[in-house]
């Protein structure tokens, strides 16, 4: 018992690096005003994108400077949504566990987290959903 409980403790603390980030989504395209952007993301920590009629939640982490990479949130082994933190992306569900490239370090997920292209356009981030990467 008391294992699970430091699991759900330690998934929490996880959790709360990222902030949330409520957007639109226009022909397979989620747009992000990088003004707005910018007030939720140090270069340290991710964003957690969701928009309306989005398959997945998108976890945002700038990698360097201006440089971004976007991850679906959804695990692998059964579809749960992982957990962003400092240093790698939690399962809660399975204990999986991906680095922020997207790659399963810890089982049971054996397959990546699904990446998509950014880009950016005038003043905003542009995540292409058919543009994985």
């Amino acid at each position: 018992m008391a294992l699970g409980t430091g699991f759900v403790a330690s998934g929490l603390s996880a959790c709360a690096t990222a902030a949330n980030f409520r957007t639109r989504l226009t022909e397979n395209r989620v747009v992000l005003p990088r003004a707005e952007l910018d007030e939720k993301l140090r270069a340290d920590d991710v964003v957690l994108v969701t928009a309306e009629g989005l398959p997945e939640s998108i976890i945002l982490i700038r990698v360097d400077g201006d440089a971004y990479r976007a991850l679906g949130s959804r695990c692998t082994h059964l579809g749960c949504e992982v957990r962003p933190g400092k240093h790698a992306l939690s399962c809660p569900c399975h204990g999986s566990v991906f680095d922020l490239e997207g790659k399963a370090i810890r089982g049971p997920a054996q397959s990546p987290l699904s990446r998509y292209a950014v880009d950016e356009e005038g003043t905003d981030l542009v995540i292409l959903l058919n543009g994985k990467e």
